[in-house]
Protein backbone atom coordinates (compact mmCIF):
# COMPACT_ATOMS: atom_id res chain seq x y z
CA UNK A 1 0.00 0.00 0.00
CA UNK A 2 3.21 2.42 -0.21
CA UNK A 3 2.76 5.39 -2.19
CA UNK A 4 -1.02 4.52 -2.81
CA UNK A 5 -0.01 1.22 -5.06
CA UNK A 6 -0.14 -2.12 -4.06
CA UNK A 7 1.96 -3.54 -6.94
CA UNK A 8 5.64 -3.59 -8.28
CA UNK A 9 6.90 -2.37 -11.08
CA UNK A 10 7.72 0.80 -9.21
CA UNK A 11 10.53 3.27 -8.07
CA UNK A 12 9.73 3.34 -4.50
CA UNK A 13 11.87 1.87 -2.00
CA UNK A 14 9.49 -0.59 -1.13
CA UNK A 15 10.06 -2.54 -4.70
CA UNK A 16 13.71 -1.66 -4.93
CA UNK A 17 14.88 -1.85 -1.98
CA UNK A 18 14.87 -5.74 -1.33
CA UNK A 19 16.50 -7.21 1.76
CA UNK A 20 18.99 -10.23 0.85
CA UNK A 21 20.14 -12.53 3.02
CA UNK A 22 23.23 -14.83 2.59
CA UNK A 23 24.69 -17.54 4.67
CA UNK A 24 27.26 -19.99 3.48
CA UNK A 25 29.68 -20.85 6.71
CA UNK A 26 33.38 -19.97 6.33
CA UNK A 27 32.75 -18.32 3.03
CA UNK A 28 30.17 -15.56 3.91
CA UNK A 29 30.64 -13.19 7.08
CA UNK A 30 28.13 -12.72 9.25
CA UNK A 31 26.46 -9.03 10.10
CA UNK A 32 24.17 -6.60 8.36
CA UNK A 33 25.43 -4.83 5.05
CA UNK A 34 24.23 -1.91 3.61
CA UNK A 35 25.92 -1.99 0.05
CA UNK A 36 24.57 -1.34 -3.19
CA UNK A 37 24.12 -4.90 -5.27
CA UNK A 38 21.77 -4.63 -8.32
CA UNK A 39 20.27 -8.15 -9.18
CA UNK A 40 23.09 -8.47 -12.45
CA UNK A 41 25.70 -8.39 -10.19
CA UNK A 42 23.66 -11.34 -7.61
CA UNK A 43 24.30 -13.81 -9.88
CA UNK A 44 27.50 -13.27 -10.94
CA UNK A 45 28.99 -12.76 -7.30
CA UNK A 46 27.73 -16.06 -5.94
CA UNK A 47 28.45 -17.91 -8.54
CA UNK A 48 32.21 -16.27 -7.91
CA UNK A 49 31.49 -16.93 -4.14
CA UNK A 50 30.87 -21.07 -5.49
CA UNK A 51 34.24 -21.13 -7.69
CA UNK A 52 32.02 -21.60 -10.73
CA UNK A 53 31.91 -18.02 -12.48
CA UNK A 54 29.76 -17.45 -15.00
CA UNK A 55 31.39 -17.13 -18.52
CA UNK A 56 29.62 -13.63 -19.46
CA UNK A 57 28.53 -12.39 -17.17
CA UNK A 58 25.89 -9.09 -16.97
CA UNK A 59 26.67 -7.64 -13.89
CA UNK A 60 29.70 -7.14 -11.70
CA UNK A 61 31.54 -9.33 -9.21
CA UNK A 62 31.30 -7.57 -5.71
CA UNK A 63 31.98 -11.21 -3.73
CA UNK A 64 33.64 -8.57 -1.41
CA UNK A 65 30.57 -7.55 -0.55
CA UNK A 66 29.72 -10.79 1.32
CA UNK A 67 33.25 -11.86 2.92
CA UNK A 68 35.06 -8.12 3.65
CA UNK A 69 33.23 -5.49 5.74
CA UNK A 70 34.95 -2.75 4.08
CA UNK A 71 34.00 -3.75 0.81
CA UNK A 72 32.33 -1.65 -0.99
CA UNK A 73 29.29 -2.14 -3.31
CA UNK A 74 28.26 -0.32 -6.49
CA UNK A 75 28.26 3.55 -6.82
CA UNK A 76 24.54 2.99 -8.63
CA UNK A 77 22.17 0.42 -9.71
CA UNK A 78 20.09 0.32 -13.00
CA UNK A 79 16.20 0.12 -11.76
CA UNK A 80 13.79 -0.23 -14.88
CA UNK A 81 10.73 -1.41 -15.90
CA UNK A 82 11.64 -1.70 -19.50
CA UNK A 83 8.10 -3.69 -20.61
CA UNK A 84 5.16 -2.59 -18.27
CA UNK A 85 3.07 -5.75 -18.56
CA UNK A 86 -0.43 -6.09 -16.64
CA UNK A 87 -0.31 -3.99 -13.75
CA UNK A 88 1.78 -1.06 -15.31
CA UNK A 89 -1.14 -0.90 -17.68
CA UNK A 90 -3.86 -1.35 -15.60
CA UNK A 91 -2.52 2.07 -13.45
CA UNK A 92 -1.74 3.55 -16.84
CA UNK A 93 2.55 4.20 -16.32
CA UNK A 94 4.42 3.30 -19.08
CA UNK A 95 8.42 2.06 -19.17
CA UNK A 96 10.56 3.73 -17.21
CA UNK A 97 14.62 3.41 -16.50
CA UNK A 98 16.57 4.85 -14.12
CA UNK A 99 19.73 4.93 -10.79
CA UNK A 100 19.23 3.96 -7.28
CA UNK A 101 22.48 5.67 -5.71
CA UNK A 102 23.24 5.70 -1.66
CA UNK A 103 21.62 9.05 -1.49
CA UNK A 104 19.31 9.33 -4.43
CA UNK A 105 16.72 7.35 -6.59
CA UNK A 106 16.24 8.69 -10.35
CA UNK A 107 14.00 8.24 -12.84
CA UNK A 108 13.11 8.96 -16.48
CA UNK A 109 10.28 8.21 -18.46
CA UNK A 110 10.75 5.84 -21.62
CA UNK A 111 11.33 8.79 -24.05
CA UNK A 112 13.63 10.24 -21.45
CA UNK A 113 11.79 12.60 -19.63
CA UNK A 114 12.68 13.07 -16.43
CA UNK A 115 10.00 11.49 -13.99
CA UNK A 116 10.94 11.48 -10.18
CA UNK A 117 14.25 12.48 -8.02
CA UNK A 118 14.25 11.44 -4.85
CA UNK A 119 16.65 12.23 -1.77
CA UNK A 120 16.43 8.97 0.43
CA UNK A 121 18.59 10.85 3.06
CA UNK A 122 16.51 13.64 3.62
CA UNK A 123 13.24 12.14 2.45
CA UNK A 124 13.33 8.39 3.17
CA UNK A 125 9.74 8.19 2.41
CA UNK A 126 9.69 9.46 -0.89
CA UNK A 127 7.28 12.15 -0.35
CA UNK A 128 8.74 15.21 -1.80
CA UNK A 129 10.10 14.80 -5.90
CA UNK A 130 12.53 17.09 -6.45
CA UNK A 131 12.71 16.85 -10.31
CA UNK A 132 11.52 20.15 -10.97
CA UNK A 133 13.96 21.73 -8.47
CA UNK A 134 16.18 23.86 -10.74
CA UNK A 135 18.69 24.08 -8.02
CA UNK A 136 19.21 20.11 -8.73
CA UNK A 137 19.70 20.72 -12.39
CA UNK A 138 23.53 19.48 -12.22
CA UNK A 139 22.62 16.54 -10.31
CA UNK A 140 19.68 15.52 -12.42
CA UNK A 141 22.13 15.70 -15.54
CA UNK A 142 24.14 13.35 -13.99
CA UNK A 143 22.31 10.63 -12.58
CA UNK A 144 20.32 11.04 -16.02
CA UNK A 145 23.88 10.27 -17.79
CA UNK A 146 23.85 7.24 -15.02
CA UNK A 147 20.87 5.91 -16.27
CA UNK A 148 21.69 6.51 -20.11
CA UNK A 149 25.10 4.75 -19.42
CA UNK A 150 23.42 1.76 -18.15
CA UNK A 151 20.69 1.46 -20.33
CA UNK A 152 22.63 1.55 -23.42
CA UNK A 153 24.65 -1.30 -22.11
CA UNK A 154 21.94 -3.27 -21.14
CA UNK A 155 19.07 -2.28 -23.09
CA UNK A 156 20.20 -0.11 -25.79
CA UNK A 157 17.67 2.34 -24.86
CA UNK A 158 15.05 0.81 -26.89
CA UNK A 159 11.27 1.23 -26.81
CA UNK A 160 9.53 -1.72 -24.96
CA UNK A 161 7.96 -3.50 -28.11
CA UNK A 162 11.09 -3.74 -30.05
CA UNK A 163 12.56 -5.07 -26.68
CA UNK A 164 10.63 -7.62 -26.91
CA UNK A 165 11.09 -8.67 -30.67
CA UNK A 166 14.17 -8.08 -30.74
CA UNK A 167 14.83 -10.71 -27.87
CA UNK A 168 12.11 -12.67 -29.24
CA UNK A 169 9.77 -12.48 -26.52
CA UNK A 170 6.48 -11.28 -28.66
CA UNK A 171 4.69 -14.29 -28.67
CA UNK A 172 5.34 -14.92 -25.43
CA UNK A 173 3.99 -11.51 -24.67
CA UNK A 174 0.93 -11.79 -26.69
CA UNK A 175 0.15 -15.14 -24.65
CA UNK A 176 0.37 -13.40 -21.60
CA UNK A 177 -2.13 -10.85 -23.13
CA UNK A 178 -4.42 -13.22 -24.03
CA UNK A 179 -4.25 -14.43 -20.35
CA UNK A 180 -5.22 -11.62 -18.87
CA UNK A 181 -7.23 -9.81 -21.18
CA UNK A 182 -5.00 -7.26 -22.67
CA UNK A 183 -4.75 -6.15 -26.46
CA UNK A 184 -1.97 -8.01 -28.45
CA UNK A 185 0.87 -6.74 -30.34
CA UNK A 186 0.49 -6.71 -34.03
CA UNK A 187 3.90 -9.17 -35.48
CA UNK A 188 5.56 -6.85 -37.96
CA UNK A 189 6.07 -7.38 -40.94
CA UNK A 190 9.13 -9.18 -42.01
CA UNK A 191 9.13 -10.96 -38.48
Amino acid sequence: GSQGWTNKQFLYEESIRVPLIARLPGVVRTGVCDELIGLADLPVSLMELLGTPLSSPDGSDLQAVFQKEDAHGQEACYIFDLVPCHQSMDRGTDAWRGVRTARYTYACHADGTPWILYDNETDPFQRNNLIADAALGSLRRQLHAQTEQFAKQHDGMLPWEELLSRFGQREAWNRSQRHFGFPELEVPQGE
